[in-house]
């Protein structure tokens, strides 16, 4: 078994790491179709997204979908896209972002209370990156 490293034409630095039977996904881009050329029958394992970009993850769950593989976003850039898509919905100047993300008692540790807020206050602050530079 050999390892392979497949960059995917045509897209904004899409990976396929594996070897002739399964394979990972980095940044998907748009195209589901362009990497799936790639990946062929090989089985899709995860696939990852470096970063929120919609022009890097947008093909991430299609991707994903064939073998039932797992994406791994981190949760900062899962925060801000929705607060951008949300805000190019409704016009930014009528988004306010709050901490309603699950911080009752069930929560169980503080560290984790802790965690989300900062994964909050980082998505708000990409997103605000996003919207007004």
């Amino acid at each position: 078994m050999q390892a392979r490293i497949d960059r995917v034409a045509g897209t904004v630095n899409t990976w396929v790491v594996g070897d002739d039977d399964d394979v990972i996904v980095i940044d998907p881009g748009e195209s589901a179709g362009a990497v799936m050329n790639v990946v062929g029958e090989r089985e899709v394992l995860a696939v990852i997204c470096t970063h929120g970009h919609a022009r890097h993850v947008a093909a991430a769950f299609e991707v994903a979908r064939r073998d039932e593989a797992p994406v791994a976003l981190h949760v900062a850039d899962l925060v801000a896209e929705r607060l951008v898509r949300y805000a190019r919905l409704v016009g930014g100047e009528n988004v306010l972002a709050g901490t309603d993300c699950g911080l009752g008692m069930r929560v169980g540790h503080a560290s984790i209370c802790w965690a989300k807020l900062e994964a909050l206050s980082e998505g708000a602050r990409r997103a605000t990156k996003i919207l007004w530079g």
